[in-house]
Order: C-alpha cells, then sequence, then structure tokens
C-alpha cells in the first residue's frame, strides 16, 4: 500500500509539471516530489524495517533452538544404545556344593564364570566365557537367555577320522548372575556319582537344594 500510494503520488505530480510548467516551477513541486519521496521513504522505513530485523532473527533463532534440541536427544539415544551393547565384562565365583539325588554324598567346591555379557535390543542377552568347576574342570561356553535365567550346553568336540560333538552337561544362571547350577558328567566320573549336580551359592545340601530350584524357577 505504501508503494502504490508513493508512486501514485510521484506520477500526479509529474502529470502536473508537464501541463504546467510554469506553475510547478513556482510552485516548488520538485520540491514537493522530493518531500513525499522522503515522507514514503520514512514510512516504509517505520514499518518494515522493524519486521525485518526483530520478527525475522527471532523465528530464525527459535528454529535453531529446535534443531539444537533434536540434535542433542538424537545422539543421547545414539550414544545410550551404542553403549547398551557393548560387551559388559563379568567374573564371578561361586562357593558351592556338590550333591546328589540317589545318595548323601555332599562335598564343598568352587565355581568360576569369567568372560563377556553382550545385550540385545531384541529378545535376551548372552554370555560367553569360560566356566571353571571343581577346580579342575574348564570349559567355553555360551549361555542365551530364556526368560528368567541364562542356558547353555557344554559341548565336547571329538577330533579324528569324523569329528563330532557330545553334550557333557549343562549350565544355568539366574538372571543377576549370582546363582548357578551345573550338571557335568565329569564330576559325576569322579566322583562316582549317576545324578550328581553343583549348585552355588550354597554351604549344604539344603542351600544348593533351594538355589537349583530358584535358578530353575521350579515351585517350591
Amino acid at each position: 500500500m505504501l508503494k502504490l500510494r508513493f508512486f501514485q503520488n510521484i506520477r500526479i505530480y509529474r502529470f502536473h509539471a508537464i501541463i504546467y510548467p510554469s506553475i510547478s516551477r513556482r510552485n516548488g513541486c520538485l520540491k514537493a516530489i522530493r518531500s513525499i519521496a522522503a515522507s514514503e521513504a520514512y514510512a516504509l522505513q517505520r514499518t518494515a524495517k522493524p519486521f525485518l530485523l526483530v520478527a525475522e532473527p527471532g523465528r530464525f533463532l527459535m528454529r535453531n533452538k529446535l534443531w539444537i534440541i533434536t540434535g542433542v536427544a538424537l545422539l543421547g539415544i545414539l550414544y545410550s544404545g551404542y553403549a547398551y551393547l557393548q560387551p559388559r565384562p563379568i567374573e564371578q565365583e561361586y562357593n558351592s556344593m556338590i550333591y546328589s539325588n540317589d545318595n548323601d554324598f555332599t562335598k564343598r567346591t568352587t565355581m568360576r564364570l569369567k568372560g563377556d555379557l553382550y545385550q540385545k535390543i531384541v529378545g535376551g542377552g548372552r554370555i560367553q566365557a569360560e566356566l571353571t568347576a571343581d577346580d579342575e574342570f574348564s570349559y567355553k561356553v555360551t549361555l542365551e537367555k530364556q526368560d528368567d535365567h541364562y542356558f547353555g550346553a557344554i559341548i565336547l568336540i571329538a577330533l579324528g577320522e569324523q569329528a563330532s560333538t557330545h553334550t557333557i552337561g549343562t549350565v544355568m544362571l539366574s538372571e543377576e548372575l549370582d546363582k548357578a547350577w551345573l550338571k557335568l558328567d565329569e564330576v559325576n566320573d569322579k566322583y562316582q556319582l549317576v545324578e550328581g549336580y553343583i549348585s552355588g551359592p550354597a554351604s549344604s545340601r539344603e542351600a544348593a537344594l533351594q538355589v537349583a530350584r530358584e535358578v530353575m524357577g521350579a515351585p517350591e
């Protein structure tokens, strides 16, 4: 509106200047045109300039602020996911009991677990570790998260003309890794047991049985 009115005024004064050149010169028509131009420019400066200098920078800063907040949030999520998926070293020692279901045999022993816990975004985690039982038998084991415990088989690989694998034991750990249960053929052979197990931490047969029930999720 300001620009249109400005040019309309200029055209009107130019028309008068052409038709009545002597009158326009005497009355200072050119000065009037300059005065109108100056007043219109001043009006434009008072209305348009504050919008350009105040309103637009405000929007720009707000837009930048939103981008910065979004970027920081995304970086935080990515870092949390990266840290969660990194392997966590674990080292557990269980003061345990060897016991049997077919007789009253008991013996104090120790189980040790040392390795890494790998988390998964979907599903449970996985443990890759070295398990030492009765201070004598040592195996590489992989335990998968199942419900509220970790479970894995101890597999023996026999090399020869025809390689073969044999499952010689099973391992179960509680979700918090604070309880362990083990069935191992070599422990049975060593102590001449039919159904021998190791549970810990435990210092008695009753405590070992209780740990076994808790790890397996069996009813009391």
